[in-house]
């Protein structure tokens, strides 16, 4: 007995489907994490004493500049 190509192509393109839109969502609600954290960072820097320790701005990580020796 010969599988059928088509439905197993059309199996496998359906799984592949699901599996991208599930990546979006997680995506989606990974970045909505980010905003709220990164939100709760700007009201609120003393509860995030490890960001404030190694000098991280507007959730974003202060580099110095080398040439200048001044905050990017």
């Amino acid at each position: 007995m010969q599988p059928d190509y088509q439905k197993v192509s059309a199996n496998l393109s359906n799984e592949i489907a699901s599996d991208v839109y599930t990546i979006a969502i997680l995506q989606q609600q990974l970045a909505s994490a980010n905003v709220i954290i990164n939100e709760q960072k700007l009201k609120h820097p003393e509860d995030f004493p490890a960001d404030n320790e190694k000098g991280v701005k507007n959730g974003q990580e202060i580099q110095d500049n080398p040439k200048s020796g001044k905050e990017i």
